[in-house]
């Protein structure tokens, strides 16, 4: 082969790889910070939150609510979203130029034009969710120009942004920090527990067919150990799960892991990358961490395996699903190395002893109820129960149980359910109905199916009733029962009702203990004025330097609050403004 082609060859081969570091990296995509202050992150993309993958980066703001937020890049203002939880106030802008969205998550407010715009609409529909569509030149922005302030509005613990990068292909959340968001780490993730899990009744650890979570050590460098000396025994298919977390320069928080890789005696067995996913299987989640671990402990493990049904698309390879057969009287070295955006990486590595001879174990199978394969529906109707499961609702085949224990409680109108348990998780809504029992005509349309908690506290799930059963669609397993809601929600005035400010807020705090807020209106002399909800501190709030009404003194206001079964407060006032 001649010189020439020697040349060519190489630019064949390489070429693929710098373009894709280019698409991660390209200086013609440099964006603009979206704050003017130094960014920290509080969460980073992909970590394993509760029943989703971060779907962006959140960015810390001193501790406070209104800094300056800025478009990344030149484009124009595509979406405006307003709920009470999630996002909260959140703003979506298109970058054609880059075939990007960018997401601005929890802000405090926007540019005074965009304020007006979104005000004028909510009082048009009567609410403050709101989702706007604005015309394409509509809010056009450049490159660094202001658009709003940031805050700490929805479902948001604390002041922050939170940061999005959209394909504009198919809104497919990306990973921000592969597009020029400084960010300072030189410090690798860190390993804090192994996990063993055993597939099958003859498979084995240390003779045993239970999971085993074990402890590490830092060893040196970036190199860990288990924190036990003595050598696991395995025999028969055995899965793997890990706990480990990232950490940045200049923070203490703990962050998701970008990568992972399992070896076997060298061999890859398993890898994963979260660059992207898509949002409609964010959920699946639940089949990739220890769920059992998570709901008992609190405690994060992620599993190294693909359930059946996971549709997450993070896998870079798995072989044999992440089972590894241990069939041979040998010796084995088990490697895990992750790694985070910045090539960061760290290592676990311990030797096992492997046997081809099944352990002693109690294969007595345990009690079940009925056989749920994930993919089919699935049915189980007792006299007092009946679940209705569509297809693809579980990530394997659920062996279901089921027990009712009548209670001496006599606020519950129906027995408590034991539906199997809360240790499983379930990935669709499936119709759960339960029998009535003492049911009064008055209370037809105030009962509710709910799910009990501990320390005698409920979740409201809902339903519908007809012919002696409600109904209603469930996404969890547990223990469920019938309660009824005849109490009207609280409003408790926090404003001086005498001596009121044209520039200040008229503020309640209205609370509703089983069913939940539903609805709130407020009127003043008679006319619908915007009143902002704030579930996470129970706060409603009218901005009287926004209001509609021309002030003079005297004022009446008027304020209807209503749960999820229709009972309504409500609450008037005389009020002076001043």
């Amino acid at each position: 082969m001649n010189k020439i082609s020697y040349i060519f060859l190489f630019i064949f081969i390489v070429s693929p790889v710098l373009l894709s570091s280019q698409t991660k990296h390209s200086p013609e995509s440099s964006i603009h910070s979206p704050v003017d202050i130094p960014i920290f992150l509080s969460g980073n993309f992909g970590e394993l939150r509760s029943g989703h993958l971060h779907s962006g980066i959140d960015i810390k703001t001193q501790g406070r609510s209104g800094h300056k937020l800025h478009s990344i890049y030149d484009g124009y203002v595509s979406r405006i979203k307003i709920t009470e939880n999630g996002y909260g106030k959140a703003l979506y802008i298109h970058h054609p130029d880059l075939n990007i969205t960018s997401v601005y998550g929890h802000m405090q407010s926007f540019t005074e034009e965009i304020e007006q715009y979104v005000l004028d609409n909510q009082y048009q529909k009567k609410s403050y969710e709101i989702e706007l569509f604005p015309e394409k030149n509509q809010f056009k922005t450049e490159k660094g120009e202001f658009i709003g302030f940031s805050g700490n509005s929805g479902s948001s613990k604390g002041p922050h942004l939170h940061f999005e990068i959209r394909s504009l292909d198919n809104q497919q959340p990306v990973n921000p920090l592969f597009y020029d968001i400084k960010v300072k780490d030189n410090i690798p993730p860190k390993i804090f527990q192994v996990a063993l899990y055993p597939k099958g009744k003859y498979s084995s650890v240390n003779n045993s067919n239970d999971k085993v979570i074990l402890n590490t050590r830092k060893a040196s460098g970036n190199k860990y150990v288990l924190e036990q000396n003595d050598t696991l025994n395995l025999h028969g298919h055995i899965g793997f799960g890990l706990k480990a977390h990232d950490f940045m320069n200049g923070s203490n928080n703990w962050y998701g892991i970008y990568e992972v890789k399992l070896l076997v005696n060298g061999e890859n067995i398993y890898k994963h990358q979260i660059d992207e996913f898509a949002f409609h299987n964010t959920r699946y989640i639940n089949a990739i961490i220890d769920y059992e671990e998570k709901t008992k402990n609190n405690n994060t493990i992620q599993k190294l395996r693909l359930l059946p049904n996971n549709q997450l698309n993070i896998y870079k390879h798995v072989k044999n699903k992440g089972l590894y057969n241990f069939t041979k009287d040998t010796t084995k070295d088990i490697t895990f190395i992750v790694s985070d955006e910045q090539g960061n990486s760290s290592s676990l590595s311990f030797e096992v002893k492997t046997s081809s001879r099944p352990a002693v174990l109690d294969t007595t199978t345990k009690t079940h109820d009925a056989i749920f394969p994930y993919n089919q529906s699935n049915t189980f109707s007792r006299k007092e129960v009946k679940l209705n499961i569509p297809k693809l609702a579980f990530y394997d085949t659920v062996f279901f149980q089921y027990n009712k224990i009548e209670s001496d409680n006599n606020i519950f109108y129906s027995s408590i359910h034991q539906v199997h348990n809360p240790y499983t998780p379930v990935h669709k809504y499936f119709d759960l109905s339960v029998k009535v029992h003492n049911l009064k005509s008055s209370l037809k349309d105030k009962i509710f199916i709910a799910k009990i908690k501990e320390d005698n506290k409920y979740d409201y799930i809902g339903g519908n009733f007809r012919n002696g059963f409600i109904t209603a669609r469930v996404r969890e397993f547990g223990d469920f029962a019938v309660l009824a809601d005849t109490l009207s929600p609280i409003i408790e005035p926090l404003t001086n009702m005498n001596k009121i400010s044209k520039t200040q807020r008229i503020a309640f705090r209205i609370k509703d203990d089983l069913s939940g807020i539903k609805n709130y209106n407020g009127y003043i002399d008679g006319q619908w004025v915007l009143f902002e909800y704030d579930p996470k501190n129970d706060l409603l709030f009218h901005d009287l330097s926004n209001s509609p009404v021309k002030f003079n003194n005297k004022h009446e206001l008027e304020l209807y609050v209503s749960d999820n079964k229709n009972n309504i407060a409500t609450y008037y006032s005389e009020i002076k403004i001043h």
